[in-house]
């Protein structure tokens, strides 16, 4: 019985230590700093200078030439064309932001991670699973059923620690597409020098704008769920309530992989990611070619 407890004392205090170390982990580089991002894909810089930039403004000159040479022959052909005075500045001040693209992209990250710091410096104490399943055995041992739902709700608490890095997973391309949205904006801005074309301008801005608010919502999703974690293992539930607690975490995780759906849902043009599921079966994916090879 001194080994059983012991080993269940083990596995429950990894299963909260990897939790807090993970989320520390991640809560500190994912945010609305590109840091990461820039060190992991380091050529990114150099791509943005060399092929991104060129790119846009290559777009934003063809745009414009086009829609001049609409305005020329359009009246004779019997298309619509805008003004040319009115384009040739339209195209001059999206050539400004072309160029300039990332230190804009960059003071609003900046601006963002003022609220998103306001979110981790938010403390949470989290206690001891192996305190949490010492007081339950108390209170079950009564009714003999301590042995058979400590089991349980161990297994409970790996399912919780499933769906919780499933979520982890998911804030991880959240970040990814973040750094793809910023080094891309180039292109995005190309394409507001027409009144054809700025319709796909409007969308970038939507989509970049939802992003930064959703990096923001990972770390508040984050410290909602080691919240709630936390209390629950702080607390002399019995395994009913243990059990619905126990399911209202893994319905959390999910809302929280969904959270993109839901603002699209609002109106919020949203970048959709492919799940967690997508990660985890690559990393799967990943170690079984390195263990075959």
């Amino acid at each position: 019985d001194l080994l059983v407890d012991a080993i269940k004392e083990m596995v429950s205090q990894f299963i909260i230590d990897m939790m807090e170390l993970i989320t520390g982990v991640f809560t500190d580089l994912l945010s609305c700093n590109l840091s990461l991002f820039e060190e992991l894909f380091s050529v990114v810089g150099g791509l943005y200078q060399n092929v991104i930039v060129p790119m846009g403004i290559a777009i934003l000159l063809m745009i414009l030439v086009w829609q001049l040479f609409k305005s020329m022959f359009g009246n004779k052909l019997g298309v619509n064309a805008e003004e040319p005075i009115e384009l040739l500045g339209r195209s001059a001040i999206c050539l400004f932001f072309v160029v300039g693209s990332k230190p804009l992209v960059n003071y609003v990250l900046k601006i963002a991670g003022t609220p998103y710091q306001w979110v981790m410096g938010t403390e949470i104490k989290v206690q001891s699973f192996s305190e949490y399943v010492s007081a339950l055995e108390g209170i079950t041992a009564p009714l003999g059923l301590g042995k058979i739902s400590i089991a349980i709700m161990l297994i409970m608490q790996f399912v919780v620690a499933w769906n919780y890095f499933k979520m982890l997973f998911v804030i991880a391309e959240r970040y990814v597409l973040l750094g793809v949205f910023s080094y891309t904006a180039p292109l995005a801005f190309a394409t507001g020098g027409s009144k054809s074309t700025n319709n796909i301008l409007a969308s970038w801005a939507k989509m970049f704008g939802g992003q930064v608010v959703l990096i923001i919502l990972n770390a508040w999703c984050m410290k909602m769920f080691l919240s709630g974690y936390g209390n629950m293992m702080a607390s002399g539930y019995g395994f009913t309530r243990f059990f619905a607690a126990t399911m209202c975490l893994i319905g959390f995780c999910k809302i929280a992989g969904k959270l993109d759906s839901y603002m699209a849902s609002l109106g919020v043009s949203m970048g959709r990611t492919m799940g967690g599921l997508s990660g985890l079966g690559a990393l799967m994916m990943a170690g079984r070619l390195l263990s075959g090879g």
